[in-house]
């Protein structure tokens, strides 16, 4: 069951937070599985069911149980209803989930507008509405999407923004790695030989050379298991977010340390048209003439201000 109240979509949020105003108490939706609330739901229905078979039927709407009941129902057939919606949008083409990273990229500028509306949700928002974005067929329709999700006026349900979030949570473990690798490398390459150098002037040539084979053996080899891991990683942060592992670079000309720097975008293959034969997407501050928009500069109504949003409000995209 939808709800709907005045042409504006009642998401599970909305429902647990009415829960939690007049019961005291609401569910934990972040944690919650689906075979949790279907059982839950039987329980509650269950409930209901009997109390309107019950001599207490005629006076249900005035029983606090009865009604605490039914809101709680609702909260979970609602959720379950955007379960069902999140896992049967068609997953992107190939296109679309370079469109997704094009717009990312795009959209850090504007990170902070996300986060200053959205809170610690902010970046999962982010990533969430750049989905829905590159399954526009325009980039006029992608900007007007995200001016909606930046303002508050455009609906993300919780399922979207979960997503997102795992998707994200998998990138940024892929990150991590890559801090690692260039680590690794900054030592083989940059803070190896100079030190080698000191260790010659002030010990000796041959505690130098014996020092600096040493610490290549060691050094080489944890490098190369690194990489290896970022590399593993990153197909399977690949698959969390529905786009196919990138080829792992092999053969001689692969430079220690090289990849994809810290934070770079999963999918985005430097120097290619992230586009492909579709409408080009813009990167923020380009002189294309489309610009991803600030929050700052949009029209301040009542969603312009200050304080974080509730997800699942406003107009659906």
């Amino acid at each position: 069951m939808i709800v709907n109240e005045f042409g504006k979509r009642i998401t599970s949020q909305d429902l647990n937070v009415q829960l939690k105003s007049v019961y005291k108490w609401n569910l934990n939706l972040r944690n919650l599985s689906e075979s949790d609330a279907h059982s839950t739901l039987n329980k509650v229905s269950n409930k209901i069911r009997n109390i309107k078979n019950s001599s207490l039927a005629h006076h249900a709407e005035r029983n606090p149980q009865y009604m605490e009941a039914l809101l709680v129902s609702q909260v979970l057939e609602t959720w379950l209803d955007e379960r069902r919606e999140m896992l049967a949008e068609r997953t992107l083409s190939p296109g679309e989930t370079k469109k997704r990273e094009k717009y990312v990229k795009s959209m850090k500028k504007v990170e902070g507008d996300f986060d200053k509306r959205y809170g610690k949700r902010g970046k999962d928002v982010m990533y969430a509405t750049a989905t829905k974005m590159a399954k526009k067929k325009s980039v006029e329709e992608a900007l007007d999407l995200l001016r909606g999700v930046l303002l508050g006026r455009t609906q993300l349900n919780e399922g979207e923004v979960d997503q997102a979030s795992a998707i994200v949570a998998a990138r940024g473990m892929v990150d991590e790695i890559q801090k690692m690798v260039e680590k690794i490398s900054a030592m083989v390459n940059e803070e190896l030989p100079p030190l080698m150098d000191t260790i010659r002037d002030r010990v000796g040539a041959d505690q130098a050379s014996a020092f600096g084979a040493a610490a290549t053996q060691t050094l080489t080899p944890l490098l190369d298991a690194v990489k290896a891991a970022r590399e593993g990683m990153d197909g399977a942060a690949r698959t969390v977010a529905g786009e196919a592992p990138a080829p792992m670079a092999t053969g001689a000309g692969a430079d220690i340390g090289a990849g994809a720097a810290p934070g770079a975008d999963l999918g985005a293959d430097a120097g290619a048209d992230m586009m492909g034969a579709e409408t080009p997407v813009p990167d923020a501050g380009t002189d294309s003439g489309v610009e991803i928009p600030r929050a700052d500069d949009m029209a301040t109504s009542d969603a312009a201000a200050g304080g974080t949003a509730e997800l699942g409000r406003g107009k659906r995209a």
